[in-house]
């Protein structure tokens, strides 16, 4: 049956100019990154971190220009419309400005984000050096084409790796997972932002049904891996922890200790409520303190509302006897945690 709605038929025209003119731009960028005298500084910050031209060319990595209007003027010259740039997230304009706007990414090293298709749909622009007085990443806002927590990035590279291994190793950043795959580990992907939505987690579990979460090993890291659990829990992803040593990334760690020292720690990840158990253990004894009973209680409380995302009885049932076991407690101590 042929939609007639021109509503409709209105917002696929949209969609089809918008992935018309992240495609362009990411073209562009790419050109840039490669052949612009302004991008010097971007090509030398690739290679100090161990990018070959091959790996950009194969990741489509690109330069924003440092300009205000540099993107603008290219875009329109093309053909595009002030509107488009706009609400394809490219140009950000002040309140009640009807006809400026400026290039949202400015001297930025430029990661194309895709959907799963392979389409780009948004972009991740890097700062060059640590002193720039601005946020490390500026991300395409939510647009037509592009919501934050549907998209995986690299799962367009990565999914016959996915499915061939049946897991999935999740790292924080672009250049963490650009690295680990072009070193060979190429089940990867990386959220937009770190805690997984229910809505990525349901696209990894068309691929996979374990995921081994590799974030930082700080705080941050730790509570990223807390609020990614819920939706990958709910969809029957079975969550293993990797442990990172202090102060490294995957990144830095194949860089500094080569492709092996990071396997080898993948190898050894643990099952998140083991993880956590044996974490909260080695907190304990770094402060001198026995894993007593107030400390029981706490990760009790903890584990217990994790253990109500498991979808299935027998599944909830036999990983809630198991966390039990490990703290010492019975099942029906852990379970009135668990509705605390």
């Amino acid at each position: 049956i042929e939609d007639n709605d021109p509503k409709e038929k209105d917002r696929r025209d949209q969609r089809s100019r918008l992935l018309e003119l992240h495609r362009e731009a990411s073209a562009w960028f790419h050109l840039n990154l490669l052949r612009s005298r302004d991008a010097e500084h971007a090509r030398s910050y690739l290679k100090h971190r161990g990018l070959t031209k091959e790996v950009a060319v194969s990741w489509q990595i690109g330069y924003a220009p440092g300009g205000w209007e540099t993107l603008r003027n290219w875009a329109m010259a093309k053909g595009f419309t002030r509107d488009e740039l706009l609400a394809g997230g490219l140009l950000t304009a002040k309140e009640g400005d009807s006809q400026g706007g400026y290039d949202r990414f400015r001297d930025r090293l430029m990661f194309p984000i895709r959907n799963d298709y392979g389409d780009v749909v948004a972009f991740s622009g890097r700062i060059l050096t640590d002193s720039q007085k601005e946020a490390k990443y500026v991300n395409s806002p939510e647009t037509p084409i592009f919501s934050k927590g549907r998209v995986l990035f690299g799962v367009d590279k990565s999914k016959r790796a996915l499915i061939d291994a049946g897991e999935a190793v999740v790292l924080e950043g672009q250049i963490d997972l650009i690295s680990a795959f072009e070193h060979g580990v190429k089940n990867v992907v990386a959220p937009q932002g770190t805690a997984f939505t229910a809505e990525q987690a349901r696209l990894l579990r068309r691929f996979v049904e374990k995921v081994a979460l590799c974030f930082d090993s700080d705080t941050a890291g730790q509570n990223a891996v807390e609020k990614s659990l819920p939706s990958l829990l709910a969809a029957g992803i079975e969550v293993r922890v990797v442990s990172l040593p202090a102060g490294e990334d995957p990144d830095s760690l194949i860089r500094g200790k080569g492709v092996e020292a990071f396997r080898e720690r993948l190898a050894g990840s643990r099952d998140f409520f083991d993880h956590t158990i044996a974490r909260a253990v080695a907190e304990a004894e770094a402060r001198g303190i026995p894993f007593g009973p107030r400390e029981k209680a706490v990760v009790a409380r903890r584990l217990g509302g994790f253990l109500t995302h498991l979808p299935e009885a027998a599944l909830r049932e036999t990983t809630t006897a198991h966390v039990a076991a490990r703290l010492g407690l019975s099942v029906e101590a852990l379970s009135e945690a668990a509705s605390k």
